[in-house]
């Protein structure tokens, strides 16, 4: 998380921008839950290919990340042999995993979709996520979705009405 895994994205979205029928000017990430994270991290990591970014029910912060493996090892980061609960938050301390501290790196518009009846990651992170990104003088959109919860799968029906909003941002 917030490691080699961002090389992955970065390394795809490069890829995608040298392919003929891709517009390299136009190539945008999208992350949910962990992914949010991981689509943050690329997105202040190296600006150059995201047009857009839209980020579902994000972890963003970190401290909230290591409390709840804390309390419940494997709950958000999947368990590796040999990882104990205490390295995490010097693991949380490399630069590269703390995408909020570099947020006036970030060129891409967000938008960020949370609902506000997620338990797993509180709505809360969404709108200081917001707020962070319009202090650092990038661009942000907020979307709090009413009764939404942590719904990673995307089942619920309130998608229908969520889901024109991506688009029409992903075309701005």
């Amino acid at each position: 998380m917030g490691g080699r895994d961002v090389d992955d994205v970065l390394a795809a979205a490069r890829h995608l921008a040298t392919l003929p029928e891709v517009d390299q000017t136009r190539i945008s990430v999208m992350g949910t839950s962990r992914g949010g994270y991981e689509a943050l991290c690329s997105l202040v990591r190296e600006h150059a290919p995201w047009h857009r970014a839209v980020l579902m029910m994000g972890l963003f912060d970190l401290e909230i990340v290591v409390a709840a493996e804390r309390a419940d090892p494997g709950s958000v980061i999947p368990r590796r042999e040999g990882q104990d609960t205490s390295d995490l938050a010097a693991y949380f301390d490399a630069p590269g995993r703390r995408p909020l501290d570099h947020l006036d790196r970030l060129a891409a518009p967000l938008l960020i979709v949370h609902g506000d009846a997620d338990s797993v990651v509180p709505d809360a992170q969404a709108r200081d996520l917001a707020a962070r990104v319009h202090r650092a003088g990038a661009s942000a959109e907020l979307l709090i979705a009413p009764g939404l919860a942590h719904d990673s799968m995307r089942a619920d029906s309130r998608w229908e009405s969520i889901w024109p909003e991506v688009v029409r941002f992903l075309r701005g």
